[in-house]
């Protein structure tokens, strides 16, 4: 098949949905299958059809703390990425898919969708969270997107329940974002030092690894424990004060 995956940005793998989308695409394509990719960028990644950076008032700068950024759909690329195409895949909910949804609904293509995007996450990350009826908003504005499109994939039943409870009309599917084949070739060895603990994930408070921080600096065994947080984002020196300061 040609399978067109629509995300904003395919470079930007300090986030889970980037990394999951690239994991994703090397998957279908070592079952065969030509997969493009319409997102911001330039032309050294395989199928990609550029789009533009789309700049939105307030919205983008805030954003970008967050190391996020929107792509500015282009009717020419899209009609060209679309030639051919058996099915489009939409990674994020914003204009770009909303866009392409469209014209390929004009064109019969049939689209699926995946929800990465959580509402809590965008308002824990604005200084937000006290205010839940905004998420409530977000999934309502949500939802006019995907309750246009029969299928969506969540990454996991949390995320298919909490679609569920805020009446999501589409198709839900859980399928997990998975593990890299690489943690299963890890054999185990005998520690030697101190007891150690990996947490993976994006710097940003939504993420919460504080909390571990704050656990651990509270443990009579503290000594004993080495915390390793792999990622990169706006909320790492905020992390590395903590940790230093404790």
């Amino acid at each position: 098949m040609v399978i067109l995956f629509v995300i904003d940005n395919i470079h930007q793998l300090s986030n889970g949905t980037t990394i999951t989308t690239k994991r994703y695409i090397e998957a279908l394509r070592k079952r065969g299958h030509e997969v493009r990719i319409l997102s911001i960028g330039s032309n050294d990644i395989e199928g990609l059809y550029p789009l533009p950076v789309r700049y939105i008032p307030i919205v983008s700068k805030v954003a970008a703390k967050q190391d996020v950024s929107f792509s500015k759909p282009d009717r020419q690329m899209i009609e060209k990425a679309l030639v051919g195409v058996d099915v489009v895949h939409l990674v994020t909910p914003w204009k770009t898919s909303r866009v392409v949804r469209k014209i390929a609904s004009q064109k019969n293509i049939p689209t699926t969708a995946s929800f990465h995007i959580q509402p809590e996450n965008i308002t824990f990350g604005a200084g937000l969270n006290h205010f839940g009826f905004i998420n409530k908003l977000i999934y309502r504005r949500f939802r006019r997107f995907y309750e246009k499109i029969s299928y969506t994939h969540a990454p996991s039943n949390f995320i298919a329940q909490e679609l569920k409870n805020n009446h999501y009309p589409t198709t839900i599917k859980v399928i997990s974002n998975g593990v890299s084949d690489v943690f299963f070739d890890i054999k185990n060895q005998e520690r030697k030092d101190k007891f150690t603990i990996v947490s993976t994930g994006r710097y940003a408070k939504e993420k919460r690894q504080i909390v571990l921080l704050k656990a651990v600096a509270s443990s009579k065994y503290k000594d004993q424990i080495k915390i390793v947080l792999p990622g990169q984002g706006p909320y790492e020196k905020h992390l590395r004060k903590y940790a230093e300061e404790h």
